[in-house]
C-alpha cells in the first residue's frame, strides 16, 4: 500500500489551489468549471478529487487559502516607526486594489453567492486572530487600546477591500476620513497628547 507524503500532499494541494485561484480571477467564477481548471492547473479532471470533495469544496477551499496569504500579506506590512503610519494606512487602499484587486473580486462572487454565504462567515471568523494580532503590534504607536484598535482595523479593511472592488475613489475618501475622525475621536477619550501628527 502507498503511504501519501503529507507534506508533499499540502505542498501540491496549495500550488493548486492558487492555480485555481488566479484561474477564477482571469475567467471569473461562472462557467469556470474542471474541464478549465485542470487545463490551467495542467492537472487531469480526475486529480482534483484527490484534493477536493467536489467543485464547491475547490472553490471554498481555494477562496480561503488565497484570501488568508492576503491578509497576512496585510498583517506582516506593520510600519516599523510611529512616523510612518499615516503614509502606509493612506497608501495600502491603493497598493491592495493594485496588488490583489481581482483576488478580491473573486472573494466577493464567492462569499456573496448563497451557496457559499456560511463559508463566506466562517473565513471571517477566522480573521480575527489576524487582527488581534496586528492591533497588538500597533497598539504601542497608535495610543488606543488593542480591543478598539481590532474594531477599527476591520472597518479599516472593509474599506480596503470595497475600494479593491469598485474602485471608488469618492467613498473611499469618504470612508477613510470618518475613520481618521473616529481614530483622533478615540486618541481624545484616552486623553493621549498627539505629539506625532
Amino acid at each position: 500500500m502507498r503511504v501519501r507524503n503529507e507534506e508533499a500532499y499540502k505542498s501540491k494541494k496549495e500550488i493548486v489551489m492558487e492555480s485555481c485561484f488566479n484561474c477564477f480571477a482571469e475567467n471569473g467564477l461562472h462557467g469556470t468549471g474542471i474541464a478549465t481548471l485542470s487545463q490551467y492547473c495542467h492537472l487531469s479532471k480526475t486529480a482534483f478529487y484527490i484534493y477536493f470533495h467536489d467543485v464547491d469544496d475547490l472553490i471554498t477551499q481555494c477562496t480561503a487559502y488565497v484570501m488568508s496569504k492576503v491578509v497576512m500579506d496585510f498583517v506582516n506590512r506593520v510600519p516599523a516607526n510611529p512616523l510612518e503610519v499615516r503614509k502606509f494606512f493612506e497608501e495600502l487602499p491603493y497598493r491592495n486594489r493594485d496588488e490583489h484587486g481581482a483576488k478580491y473580486r473573486v472573494m466577493y462572487q464567492v462569499y456573496t453567492h448563497p451557496k457559499y454565504i456560511r463559508a463566506g462567515k466562517e473565513f471571517l471568523e477566522s480573521l480575527n486572530p489576524y487582527y488581534e494580532q496586528y492591533a497588538a503590534r500597533m497598539e504601542s504607536m497608535m495610543y488606543v487600546p488593542r480591543e478598539k484598535l481590532v474594531s477599527l482595523f476591520r472597518i479599516y479593511m472593509r474599506t480596503c477591500v470595497n475600494f479593491a472592488i469598485f474602485e471608488n475613489e469618492e467613498e473611499l475618501k469618504r470612508e477613510m476620513a470618518v475613520l481618521e475622525e473616529s481614530f483622533m475621536l478615540l486618541r481624545a477619550k484616552y486623553k493621549v497628547d498627539n505629539r506625532i501628527g
